[in-house]
């Protein structure tokens, strides 16, 4: 029996989120790193009308476009290796045996699994779905796997049989093979078994000042987020994305949308937002010792930001209510909270700035 260290990330709202920050939050030399990055935010352009990607609000963005698991593959915390599935069927690999070895040589599991025939996900036997899955350890008592994964609306830390991840794998690579993904709404999924290794990723001599905490870094990618001038020059003239601040503008528009035609609001570009505050706020405190001698001023900071995600809590719960009862004046009390927290991130955040510039 083995599992690598993880913890229960506070960052969960998707899959590849919830896989990188149970990582490296873990390790207390990686969340320098962790806390000078993940800032800027972004989501598509019209977000109420892409019905297929109407979660798509995130961070860690690429200039040239969301491409999937960019923030894993440019990670410099994680030596990564990438295989493809269907080898594991061309050359009769056991993936059962595969993963354990990985999880041996400290190696955690990333890849494509049909949620139908896994028993800890909501949709086994009812409905064939490509997921990821993150696995970090395994049980040979047991036949166990022990793996995160959105599995019931919500990310989770569970455990899978090896028959069930086998079975769920080999269906899968066979339908890849016949090229009949009829049964699948994600026809572009990577196909690849990815494995990680948490350590130092620099080609180069002298990159080891980019795993210390940044706080230039910071200031100036929290001005990029609020779309100052001249720090949103990069991000105001994309035509299929809309950036930091005026994300809000995107999940107003949403619900106004969802409440005018009676739709179901789709939660999860919210709670990806909310996650987004939860890391700020971790972020501002992980930064405070750097200011004790004014930690008064600092704590009423801290305070207020506080008050913006709870602001983003009360939302979401108005939300997740709302759609319940399909009230549109309850829809309405999630802008309202959220519109608190925008002018409450517009005052609170210059101010961390102007922290961060005086330490700089």
């Amino acid at each position: 029996m083995k599992q690598l260290p993880i913890i229960h990330s506070p960052i969960d709202a998707y899959p590849h989120q919830a896989a990188l920050f149970s990582m490296l939050m873990g390790k207390p030399e990686c969340l320098p790193w962790v806390y000078s990055n993940f800032i800027q935010m972004y989501s598509l352009r019209d977000l109420h009308l892409n019905k297929k990607r109407t979660g798509t609000l995130d961070f860690f963005y690429n200039l040239y476009g969301d491409w999937k698991y960019y923030e894993l593959k440019t990670n410099p915390w994680l030596l990564m290796d990438a295989t493809p599935l269907l080898l594991f069927n061309k050359y009769d690999i056991d993936i059962v045996d595969h993963i354990r070895a990985c999880i041996d040589s400290e190696k955690y599991v990333f890849f494509d699994i049909d949620m139908y025939y896994i028993k800890s996900y909501a949709a086994y036997m009812k409905q064939h779905m490509p997921h990821d899955i993150f696995i970090y350890g395994y049980n040979d008592i047991d036949c166990l796997f022990y793996f995160g994964d959105n599995t019931e609306g919500k990310y989770h830390y569970r455990t899978c049989t090896y028959e069930e991840l086998k079975t769920s794998v080999t269906n899968l690579i066979d339908l890849y093979v016949s090229g009949n993904e009829k049964y699948f709404i994600h026809a572009w999924r990577e196909k690849l078994f990815y494995t990680f290794y948490i350590k130092q990723n620099t080609a180069r001599n002298g990159q080891e000042k980019i795993f210390e905490l940044d706080t230039k870094k910071i200031s100036c990618e929290i001005k990029e987020y609020l779309l100052l001038t001249p720090y949103a020059d990069k991000y105001i003239h994309s035509k299929f994305y809309v950036f930091g601040i005026d994300c809000y503008k995107e999940i107003f528009a949403f619900i106004d949308h969802a409440n005018e035609h009676d739709y179901f609001v789709d939660y999860r570009a919210l709670y990806s937002f909310m996650c987004h505050k939860k890391l700020m706020l971790m972020r501002i405190k992980y930064t405070a010792y750097l200011f004790e001698d004014c930690m008064n001023d600092y704590m009423l900071l801290i305070e207020g930001y506080e008050k913006v995600l709870s602001l983003f809590q009360q939302a979401l719960f108005i939300l997740i209510k709302a759609n319940l009862l399909r009230r549109g004046e309850i829809f309405q009390g999630t802008n309202s909270a959220l519109k608190q927290a925008m002018e409450l991130e517009l005052r609170i955040l210059p101010e961390y700035c102007a922290f961060l510039d005086r330490e700089s």
